[in-house]
């Protein structure tokens, strides 16, 4: 065979294996991570997308995610839409191990023994990471297959192009925690209440907050957080009376670095006295001028006072704080509030004194004189004054006569006259429908 021959079929068996991968690697289905290439802040959260595309009957996958533990870490796996498309259930199972080995599997579930694929493209799953400290890692797989629904016993493998993806960490790590919290103090102000405070820690970063661990009963260590304070005081509230309680607290930054837990205090509240000096919605008044806060404390909030004698009612209380017992008064003039009882007594409640009786005016009005006889022209009220809020004594009816025996007055728009009618009731009638009995 020539030279030239030779040189020929090498070049056929080329042509036809660059074919061979070329038609393969265009029916395989396709792997990838979304994004690609995530870049991320350290102590920051993030989660990649696990794309599938161009796949034919997909019954399951399995595969191992090889990723930097220094660098990440692994958090959650959730499902994709692909596998449950047609509404059949899956199974999806993770593990870490050893770390920086992510190994996955999820299939679809088989219905009465029969298996049944997915085809074509979309999520497979997400996975979220938290991004530990700066630096790079890759996402590669390894030990991958998808696996078509011919065999539900074993895995007929589907060829597929499996693409890696790379996160880049990078930014500044706060792994220094704040001061230590200093010269913590708890004070009993109620039978229900210890109010805390201490000393602001500092941090290189900034301080977030503190966290205020409790735990009840003389010489017991407190383990256990029961709140949170942005500012260097806590009113720990609801309590139990004649009880001890003890505090700690801690100081934290945004990176999630705690402090060393300050010094250990107590406090131990007084017993709950009831007061039975007021009831709610009595009539109070005050004793000398006297302060109203917006609660029940020496340290809450003043928002003015009211003078001596000034009158209110109970709406509230009692509260014991601070060594007082405090009612909420509801005061005839602002500001309404908490006051101490001390300085509060019973208003005893006096009906105001009658109006004045305003004197007769007389008005200039000469249609009768005393003794003259008058008769009505219409059915016309008699009253007990010349007034139309006087007690209506009866009616006189039209044509009924009568003497005037008062001068007139004038009330409410209209001239009055009483007269001593010839039947009872005598009285004020308004002059309106009287007239002159001419004989």
């Amino acid at each position: 065979m020539s030279i030239r021959s030779i040189s020929a079929i090498k070049s056929l068996i080329i042509s036809l294996i660059f074919f061979i991968l070329f038609t393969f690697s265009a029916l395989a289905a396709d792997i990838s991570i979304v994004p690609s290439n995530t870049s991320v802040s350290p102590n920051t959260q993030f989660t990649v997308s696990i794309n599938i595309s161009a796949v034919s009957n997909l019954f399951g996958a399995a595969f191992d995610m090889i990723f930097n533990p220094a660098i990440l870490q692994f958090i959650s796996a959730q499902k994709g839409t692909f596998l449950e498309q047609d509404g059949v259930a899956t199974n999806l199972l993770t593990v870490v191990s050893p770390p920086g080995d992510l190994i996955v599997g999820y299939s679809r579930l088989a219905i009465n023994g029969v298996a049944t694929g997915v085809s074509g493209s979309g999520v497979l799953m997400t996975l979220t990471f938290n991004a530990l400290s700066a630096g790079a890692s890759n996402l590669t797989f390894q030990n991958n297959s998808l696996c078509d629904a011919s065999n539900p016993s074993g895995c007929n493998v589907i060829l597929t192009n499996w693409n890696p993806g790379s996160v880049t960490v990078s930014g500044f790590v706060d792994i220094i925690p704040p001061s230590i919290p200093a010269n913590l103090t708890a004070t009993a102000v109620s039978s229900s209440q210890i109010n805390l405070s201490w000393t602001a820690s500092t941090d290189n970063v900034g301080v977030v907050g503190y966290r205020i661990y409790r735990c009840q009963g003389t010489g017991c260590i407190p383990a256990v957080q029961i709140a949170t304070s942005t500012v260097i005081s806590y009113f720990n509230t609801g309590l139990t009376a004649s009880t001890t309680y003890v505090y700690q607290i801690t100081a934290y930054d945004a990176a999630g670095n705690d402090s060393i837990k300050s010094n250990l205090v107590s406090a131990t509240t007084p017993p709950n006295l009831i007061s039975p000096k007021f009831f709610i919605n009595q009539l109070i008044k005050t004793t000398t001028r006297v302060n109203v806060r917006k609660t029940p404390s020496l340290i809450g909030i003043n928002l003015g006072f009211q003078n001596s004698a000034a009158k209110g009612v109970v709406i509230g209380g009692p509260v014991q704080s601070g060594g007082y017992i405090w009612w909420q008064i509801n005061y005839d003039l602002s500001p309404d509030g908490w006051s101490v009882e001390n300085w509060l007594i019973e208003d005893i409640f006096q009906a105001p004194p009658p109006p004045p009786v305003p004197p007769i005016v007389f008005p200039t009005s000469t249609k009768f004189f005393l003794n003259e006889r008058v008769k009505t022209t219409a059915n016309l009220n008699v009253r007990s004054a010349g007034s139309l809020s006087a007690l209506r004594l009866g009616i006189q009816y039209t044509n009924t006569q009568g003497t005037v025996i008062a001068s007139p007055v004038q009330a409410d728009g209209y001239t009055w006259w009483k007269i001593n009618y010839d039947l009872s009731p005598d009285g004020w009638s308004v002059e309106n429908w009287l007239e002159k009995v001419v004989p």
